[in-house]
């Protein structure tokens, strides 16, 4: 309860004055009455007693005035320090509100943050620097593993993707944030009690550091991706049994057109030949688009068997151009693979799948007389596959994402666009052997489409 500081004091100066005037008003009294009974006494004594006497009143009366004056001078002091006291005192009780509002305004900041992130519902977890708990929620129960006394986070029983490969308690993303590494978001895999077909967990992690810099503890936030991959399972089966049920029809369809075209049942006429002519090669498109999102569909399984073999980059260079001959400008494709090159550990089709793409698209996007250069060449301990054209370049926000599906550079050739599928494909073929795969290029100089495959 607030204590009323400001009429407190001023009672206290009113009593001063008060004081001091009740003071005055008795000695007053008491001074008066002893100088009336001494002038009394000067009129019944002699002439030098009556000196003395007159000396004793006079300075009674003296006396009087000083204290008349003294008190008189208290209570001034006392009304002075009453108001001088009182905005001090003001301003202490203003100060008081305000803090209390502020706490009050804190609570409830408090109350709505906790709030919030036990209704969330991805797992938060936070720890001091020494890896005790501070901070969950009751999805972090679930997800992060934390047991009911907020005590423990499970440190065991996480898992790589491939839900085999088992993860070390020191690379969990919350542990490296504490120790102050670099904790790049991941997703794990790990089995639970409410789940025991186990859960996919994208987990990341970041430290936190006082105004000086040092790590005062971290806080990881654990997301359930379970449900985006089974959508993702229930779609590659789709695509899987829809492309399977399409590239029968498609193949025969392909191969009647074809006997039309070549005059199995009769010479047709050209009006007749050239519609037979653009219906196979669309046909032949469709069955390029059905074997792409089949591939796609068993790398994103990871059904895609890879049949590994001991093979030479020149022969591998070699075997992708004679995969073109026949296409339109491929006698202008300059390969240059030394002899002397360490060989590969590879499905060599694979490979050869992704430099006729490399290829492909150099010979569709660079002018009709440009060349193309095929390169191969060893970097540290790896070998480096390049195709570079002549074509008009790939802007650097368009560069970043070209190896996502169905991405195509924006202004391209219309009738000289693929499926867009082709380079997700590649880059999948590319990881799956271990290596990387990326792009160079300056707009308006061509482009450079690399990757990088570790040598055996």
């Amino acid at each position: 309860m607030k204590f009323r500081r400001l009429p407190f004091a001023i009672a206290m100066g009113f009593s001063l004055v008060i004081g001091a005037e009740l003071m005055v008003a008795t000695t007053w009294w008491v001074e008066t009455e002893r100088i009336a009974n001494d002038v009394e006494r000067l009129q019944d004594h002699d002439e030098v007693k009556q000196d003395t006497l007159a000396s004793v009143v006079a300075l009674r009366q003296t006396f009087v005035i000083g204290l008349c004056i003294a008190a008189a001078f208290q209570a001034g002091v006392g009304i002075w320090l009453t108001q001088a006291i009182a905005p001090i005192l003001e301003g202490l009780d203003a100060a008081a509100a305000r803090e209390r509002s502020s706490r009050r305004e804190l609570i409830a900041v408090e109350s709505l943050a906790n709030t919030i992130v036990e209704r969330l519902a991805d797992g938060v977890v936070a720890v001091d620097n020494t890896g005790r708990i501070t901070l969950w929620n009751e999805a972090a129960h679930e997800l992060a593993g934390v047991d009911k006394h907020g005590d423990t986070l499970a440190a065991h029983g996480w898992y790589r993707l491939d839900r085999v490969t088992p993860v070390a308690p020191d690379e969990l993303p919350l542990v490296r944030a504490v120790r102050g590494e670099s904790a790049e978001p991941v997703e794990l895999f790990r089995f639970t009690a409410k789940q025991p077909r186990g859960v996919y967990v994208a987990i990341s992690a970041h430290a936190l550091r006082d105004e000086r810099g040092e790590i005062t503890g971290a806080v990881a936030v654990f997301q359930d991706l379970s449900h985006r991959h089974e959508l993702d399972r229930l779609k590659d089966e789709l695509v899987a049994t829809v492309s399977h049920e399409l590239r029968t029809p498609l193949t025969a369809i392909r191969g009647s057109l074809g006997l039309l075209e070549a005059g199995a049942a009769g010479p047709l006429p050209e009006p007749t030949r050239d519609l037979v002519a653009m219906a196979r090669s669309n046909s032949e498109r469709m069955i390029r688009l059905v074997n792409d999102l089949l591939d796609l569909s068993k790398l994103d399984a990871g059904r895609l068997t890879l049949r590994k073999g001991l093979h030479a980059a020149h022969d591998l260079c070699a075997s992708a151009v004679a995969g073109l001959s026949g296409a339109p400008g491929v006698e202008r494709v300059v390969v240059d693979a030394a002899v002397a090159l360490p060989s590969l550990t590879v499905d060599g089709d694979r490979v050869v799948q992704v430099l006729v793409n490399f290829l492909s698209n150099a010979l569709k996007v660079s002018p009709p007389d440009a060349p193309i250069a095929l390169r191969a060449r060893q970097v540290a301990s790896a070998l480096r596959f390049e195709v570079t054209d002549r074509g008009p370049g790939i802007p650097a926000a368009q560069a970043a994402r070209l190896f996502e599906r169905f991405a195509q550079v924006e202004g391209a050739d219309v009738s000289r666009l693929g499926t867009g599928l082709g380079l997700a494909i590649c880059r999948g073929l590319v990881e799956q052997h271990g290596g990387r795969i990326g792009v160079d290029s300056t707009p308006g100089d061509g482009a450079t489409f690399w990757f990088e495959l570790p040598v055996s």
